[in-house]
């Protein structure tokens, strides 16, 4: 999903399979089909930047998502 515009009340309520992976990004977890460092590919084969601010979070996301 492409956002313009992040309210306080996105950015701190619970994205569930969702994680913010740049500024103006977020990404289902569900259809990640690739990860790196300088995105994520999802399952429709649409490429998601990951900014450096973001890359240890959306890392770590991935993780706790995949091993659950």
């Amino acid at each position: 999903i492409e956002v313009c515009d992040w309210s306080s009340d996105v950015c701190s309520s619970d994205l569930g399979s969702f994680v913010r992976c740049h500024k103006s990004y977020l990404a289902n977890m569900e259809h990640v089909v690739q990860a790196s460092a300088d995105g994520l590919v999802m399952d429709c084969d649409e490429a998601v930047p990951i900014s450096q601010r973001q890359y240890r979070t959306v890392r770590d996301a991935l993780r706790s998502f995949s091993a659950s």
